[in-house]
């Protein structure tokens, strides 16, 4: 059969189905991902936890700490673009993850999109990861969908991604306790 716009399998149906499926798209991003409720500055500091154990405590005063660093979050505060997987940690740290890691954090909030991830964040500035003096900067976007139930994801730079969300102990969590 030819493509003939209006028959059923020509350009109209098949111009018909990409917009509908564009649409569902948009809509299942705006839904499930980044970013779907903005917290207030204010609410950020405390104590947050990743289930790969890290602890990052973003104090009141810009300041941030990582204790029990895991090598995928290490991994991520030292990016190198394209170098297999621990590059950074086998020539700069010795192959040894470093338990710590500090510097300065200082929210990034710039969109009225509360989807798009790139706008509304927390930007650390690193200072030390271990005993290795670092100056990079790396991003933490919000993620969530409501003032009770928020926290930050790292983009997926490789193959993985990590969640923070608010830790047990942090005055500040939410969840009711089991």
């Amino acid at each position: 059969m030819t493509n003939v716009p209006g028959r059923r399998g020509g350009t109209f149906f098949q111009t018909r189905r990409l917009v509908l499926a564009a649409v569902l798209g948009a809509a299942l991003l705006t839904a499930g991902c980044y970013n779907s409720y903005i917290p207030k500055a204010a609410d950020v500091p405390g104590k947050w936890c990743s289930p790969d154990g890290d602890v990052l405590t973003l104090a009141a005063d810009g300041k941030f700490e990582v204790t029990s660093l895991s090598r995928a979050f290490t991994e991520y505060l030292l990016p190198a673009e394209g170098y297999v997987d621990d590059y950074r940690i086998n020539t700069e740290l010795g192959g040894k993850v470093p338990s710590t890691a500090s510097g300065t954090w200082k929210t990034h909030l710039v969109g009225g999109d509360p989807t798009d991830a790139h706008d509304n964040s927390v930007m650390l500035t690193l200072e030390k990861v271990g005993t290795h003096r670092e100056t990079g900067v790396v991003a933490l976007y919000f993620d969530g969908g409501s003032k009770e139930s928020w926290g930050f994801a790292t983009l997926p730079e490789s193959d993985f991604i990590r969640f923070f969300d608010r830790c047990a102990t942090d005055p500040k969590n939410s969840a009711k306790p089991l």
